[in-house]
């Protein structure tokens, strides 16, 4: 796994001293000229995210992922003698924003690639902008099928996996237990439809005896689930799947569900990061709450136990999924550049198509014909760690590439 492996971890107090030092921030510039001592064009990323709105955490998380990686490959000479240089614009968790910050980096021809997104709708904004300039674009943590799916673009890369992967895992889990009475409650979106139908048909797949009685339909951003409670005190199913349920919807849901014995039937399986666990994990019932991520940092994997200390250095937080796709997005960049021999936007094109790197999950492809990684999911119990403390544990995961239709190309 060399060409993914963090290098040691005694470099973790440089890094928190330095990681800012590879990318401006919400400043419209870059982050200036410097290149390495081979004299190489630096490779100027745009990358459009969240910072602030409903997908902030997130978006702070991929930004500080996507900065360790850049710093590391630049602190060992980057790229063929190319350093990384990334200017973050805010969307604000807004398309108009989006657009109008992804369109002024590309037309100002200060960026060789545009990087990002936290949610899908801002993804597909930044994607049209992609498809008006001819510059390539690699989606970072928005999981949204249709960005690749529905009018594929040959601009449009995907940094790790999307919503058919995304509750693949855990339901291939959850299809090995004796439940048999499931609800799902579910976004009213084509995000949440999309996720909970798939996790359905995953299930149904491997497990022909579960009965999906129910699906609960619930707004997107809601925090009342009284309705949706009541519902599923009537029904006591043996599991609650949340599909499009997340952030601070989901805490709202847990703190509602608990109370009302929902756990108490039920295990319930929902999309769930370090943010989540802090503010539900002592409250859930053990072993009766499985979240679902990108990367969990309680994986048994030397990598995961290398990047969750180097995020700790620069955070003081333990490392979670958006700052795993953050960093992913990056070394795919740089691995674009490699393949492709150079920084211009069509050797960046070039060099994502059909790339692999070997990752903590095995070899990943950014797939030639629909430009869809093939990066898995995890997922992990919420119970007590080693500490007394509430974490996931009994983590695991499937190949991403179960999830996924046949590549087209």
């Amino acid at each position: 796994m060399d060409a993914f492996r963090l290098a040691g971890v005694a470099a973790t107090v440089a890094l928190a001293l330095g990681v800012a030092a590879c990318g401006s921030d919400d400043s419209g510039g870059s982050s200036g000229k410097a290149s390495s001592s081979k004299g190489g064009d630096p490779i100027k990323v745009g990358y459009v995210v969240s910072k602030t709105g409903p997908a902030a955490a997130d978006a702070n998380s991929d930004v500080v992922g996507a900065q360790l990686a850049a710093k590391e490959i630049n602190d060992a000479g980057g790229v063929d003698g190319h350093k990384i240089e990334i200017t973050v614009r805010d969307d604000k968790t807004d398309p108009t924003t989006a657009t109008r910050e992804a369109r002024d980096l590309a037309l100002s021809g200060n960026v060789n690639i545009l990087a990002g997104a936290t949610v899908t709708a801002i993804g597909a904004a930044i994607k049209e902008v992609a498809n008006a300039t001819k510059v390539p674009y690699l989606i970072s943590t928005a999981n949204g099928a249709s960005l690749t799916e529905v009018d594929p673009s040959p601009y449009v890369f995907r940094a790790w996996s999307n919503s058919r992967v995304m509750p693949g895992p855990v339901a291939d889990y959850a299809s090995k237990q004796p439940w048999k009475k499931y609800v799902l409650v579910t976004g009213n979106n084509d995000f949440g439809k999309s996720i909970s139908d798939n996790f359905k048909s995953y299930v149904q797949a491997k497990n022909p005896n579960a009965q999906f009685v129910k699906q609960i339909l619930v707004e997107q951003g809601a925090t009342d689930y009284s309705a949706a409670i009541n519902q599923l005190r009537s029904i006591k199913p043996d599991a609650v799947f949340l599909g499009g349920v997340f952030g601070a919807s989901f805490i709202a849901f847990a703190k509602a569900a608990v109370p009302a014995g929902i756990y108490d039937d039920a295990h319930v399986m929902g999309f769930m990061g370090n943010a989540d666990l802090d503010a539900v994990g002592s409250l859930v019932p053990a072993g009766k709450q499985i979240g679902y991520n990108a990367y969990y940092n309680t994986y048994d994997d030397p990598f995961t136990k290398e990047f969750d200390e180097k995020i700790k250095a620069v955070t003081g937080k333990p490392s979670d999924g958006s700052n795993f796709v953050g960093y992913m997005t990056v070394k795919w960049i740089a691995e674009a550049v490699k393949r492709g021999g150079g920084t211009s936007r069509e050797q960046i094109l070039k060099g994502l198509s059909g790339a692999s790197m070997d990752t903590l999950i095995g070899d990943v492809t950014i797939r030639p014909g629909d430009h869809e990684a093939t990066g898995s999911y995890f997922y992990g119990i919420v119970d007590k760690g080693a500490d007394g403390k509430p974490a996931f544990t009994q983590v695991g995961t499937a190949p991403g590439t179960d999830f996924l239709p046949p590549d087209k190309g």
